[in-house]
C-alpha cells in the first residue's frame, strides 16, 4: 500500500491517495468518523479498474487521530487473529 500526499492545505484538512490494498480503507474510516477531532472524512474511487482511492479527511489533530486508529485497528485485527 503505497500514501501520496495530494494536497496538505492546512492542520485541517488532508487529502491523499492509497494505492494497492482497499480492503481496510472502510473500518480506518470508521475509526476516524468515530474520533471526535474528526469532522469530516470520505474516500472515493473513481473507476473500478484504477487502482488508486482518493481519502480526504477534515478535523482538529488530524495526525494524533489517524495514528490512533491505525492503532486500534491493528490491535483488534491482532486480538481477532489470535481467536484462530
Amino acid at each position: 500500500m503505497d500514501v501520496n500526499f495530494v494536497k496538505r492545505r492546512s492542520a485541517k484538512k488532508w487529502e491523499f491517495i492509497i494505492s494497492g490494498e482497499e480492503t481496510i480503507l472502510n473500518p480506518f474510516k470508521k475509526k476516524l468518523a468515530l474520533n471526535k477531532n474528526i469532522s469530516f472524512v470520505s474516500f472515493n474511487k473513481p473507476h473500478p479498474q484504477i487502482d488508486e482511492v482518493r481519502f480526504i479527511i477534515k478535523g482538529k489533530s488530524i495526525k494524533s487521530s489517524v495514528k490512533k486508529a491505525v492503532s486500534d485497528l491493528k490491535s483488534e485485527l491482532t486480538s481477532l487473529a489470535k481467536l484462530f
